[in-house]
């Protein structure tokens, strides 16, 4: 027999911060520059969608934001802002500090992984004119 479990991201921890603050604060400290991937925040939006069963629909009504802006976030077409980090908040639980963090931290690394990419191309190029 399987069971299913969710989690509850509302629970309120000793220190008063609900546990979706807590997951959404400051993170392990590592080193961008030998990271090679990223996670937009909409992965982890359809990871707690997932968990509690939601629909876009659904998620939508719960974070009063229309079903484009939610699907957008899905797809990363649509940045956080503080107004969708708001509705978020409302609908998800993890504060509109820690979407928008999460925002950052994408648009960040997303960059540099595009900035050090393009620069292994330009490489590439070169080392081929030059046979």
């Amino acid at each position: 027999m399987s069971e299913k479990y969710s989690i509850n991201y509302d629970h309120v921890l000793p220190d008063g911060r609900t546990l979706g603050e807590a997951l959404a604060g400051p993170r392990y400290p590592f080193d961008p520059d030998k990271c090679d991937w990223y996670v937009a925040p909409g992965e982890t939006l359809e990871d707690l969608m997932e968990e509690r069963c939601l629909t876009v629909p659904e998620t939508a009504a719960r974070c009063n934001l229309p079903p484009a802006t939610i699907q957008g976030v899905l797809t990363a077409k649509i940045a956080i802002t503080e107004e969708i980090a708001a509705g978020l908040e409302k609908g998800t639980g993890i504060s509109s500090q820690g979407w928008l963090t999460m925002e950052q931290d994408y648009q960040r690394q997303k960059a540099r992984l595009d900035q050090k990419q393009q620069a292994q191309r330009s490489r590439a190029l070169r080392s081929a004119a030059a046979l």
